[in-house]
């Protein structure tokens, strides 16, 4: 049967093949031969986002354009997998596979299992310059030349439980989003690109990046899936609430006054880091801000004194962030 690509038929088709199938498959093998219950995820969940958007990729997997939009235009891929993840024995600390019920060792079904699997964000040139410097700030735009960031997230309903359903969720990122530009900024000029960014799922800084849904399903344990979510031309928004759940935060914490002061709202110096989040709920509500604003300005008041700190270091060398970023950090003043 040959698939149309922009459908549900096509998406159903896919998992099936290149999900289901194959994982029933790499289980199998994993019990025999005791290797990894993985089979290079990313790659799958880059024919997934071409099947949802229509789109094609560019053939290179991990190098090069992952999803051409047009002429000029393309995407980003990134995959994070938490299904499969090795576990631990919280008895004797010996490594467990996911398919096993019980500690291989000691017998033990006291079992941690991790789901702690994030996205990774390299800041290199697809196409290297060699007149770039390797330090070079040249180096940093290349985060904002995609037109999109398409993440794609396999995870359990309930990783407590062996039989949980998988849900399988694609999230779409403008990188000119200011929470997705500042996020970058930081990393950047404080650990430079010579390591990955961790992008982590349902948290802080995803959540300011502006993330939004364009396909959602659930697998069930037969086989079965469920599409909640089929919107390639108009993703939904996730919205940006129930802010008490960042609390733990450091950088909220160590940045609460900004927070505070973007929103137009006195910084109490008794406050607490929930409180204050639960005021900055209540008066995005209460005065009908939209949920992109309540991002922008939460983006702004976090990353504010950081991108200060950088502008004032690097004019001190003599040196000056790129111009593609002067509207972001204008924005600041």
């Amino acid at each position: 049967m040959k698939y149309q690509l922009k459908t549900i038929e096509c998406v159903n088709a896919l998992l099936n093949d290149l999900y289901i199938n194959l994982r029933k498959k790499v289980n199998y093998w994993s019990k025999l031969t005791g290797q990894t219950a993985q089979a290079k995820m990313g790659y799958i969940g880059q024919h997934l986002v071409s099947a949802v958007t229509g789109y094609l990729g560019g053939k290179s997997g991990a190098r090069g354009k992952d999803l051409i939009i047009s002429d000029t235009e393309y995407a980003e891929i990134k995959t994070c997998t938490r299904i499969d993840q090795l576990g631990v024995c919280k008895n004797c600390g010996s490594p467990v596979s996911p398919v096993e019920e019980r500690c291989s060792l000691c017998n033990s079904t006291n079992i941690k299992r991790k789901d702690d699997s994030k996205w990774l964000i390299n800041i290199t040139e697809e196409e290297p310059n060699e007149n770039t410097l390797d330090d070079s700030e040249d180096v940093l735009t290349n985060i904002i030349k995609p037109k999109y960031f398409f993440f794609v997230l396999f995870e359990y309903e309930d990783i407590g439980n062996k039989n949980s359903p998988v849900i399988i969720t694609i999230y779409r990122v403008n990188p000119r989003n200011p929470g997705f530009v500042f996020c970058m900024l930081d990393y950047f000029y404080k650990l430079g690109h010579k390591s990955a960014f961790n992008m982590w799922p349902h948290m802080l800084k995803f959540a300011l990046c502006h993330p939004c849904i364009l396909y959602k399903s659930k697998i069930e344990n037969d086989g079965r899936i469920e599409t909640l979510i089929f919107e390639p031309d108009n993703p939904q928004e996730v919205i940006f609430d129930d802010l008490p759940r960042f609390s733990q935060s450091k950088l909220v914490k160590d940045n609460s006054a900004g927070i505070l002061s973007e929103y137009g709202i006195d910084a109490n110096d008794g406050i607490s880091v929930t409180k204050m989040l639960k005021v900055i709920d209540e008066y995005c509500k209460e005065n009908n801000i939209s949920n992109e604003t309540k991002i922008n300005k939460f983006s702004k008041g976090l990353y504010k004194s950081s991108v200060s700190s950088i502008k004032s270091d690097l004019n001190a060398k003599g040196r000056r962030l790129p111009s593609v970023f002067d509207e972001f950090v204008d924005s600041l003043d």
